[in-house]
């Protein structure tokens, strides 16, 4: 389908697999085997982790939310679906999903330590 589910799985297979997941559902959509671009993938292997921002503690109103680092390197993603003045509950389903991050690493623990830093970084108030 056009749609890929779960958060991050295209992001995770590529960086994981060194593929690019939507040009390989478009090959297959297409009608051309997938495999050819199998045999092209990256030949390093990298790892990846990607982990949704959420409010455990309380709920409110969202008064601010920011990153105060950068997204380069391997940082790939810090994305917000809440905007200041949408309703922040505490997580029950991915509806209250605050927002996401993704990462990557030459490990799993680099890029866990990496999403440690990038989590302590995020200012979130709530109202």
């Amino acid at each position: 389908t056009g749609r890929v589910g779960a958060n991050c799985l295209p992001e995770l297979t590529e960086i994981n697999f060194g593929i690019e997941y939507y040009k390989m559902i478009i090959a297959m959509a297409l009608g051309e085997n997938p495999l050819e671009l199998w045999e092209q993938r990256r030949g390093k292997e990298m790892a990846g982790l990607a982990k949704m921002i959420l409010e455990t503690e309380k709920t409110g109103t969202l008064k601010s939310i920011e990153y105060k680092g950068e997204v380069a390197g391997d940082v790939l993603e810090v994305t917000f679906f809440k905007h200041p003045g949408d309703e922040i509950r505490i997580f029950e389903n991915s509806n209250d999903c605050v927002g996401q991050i993704i990462v990557q690493g030459e490990t799993m623990d680099d890029c866990q330590k990496m999403l440690g830093e990038v989590l302590s970084k995020i200012e979130m108030k709530l109202e």
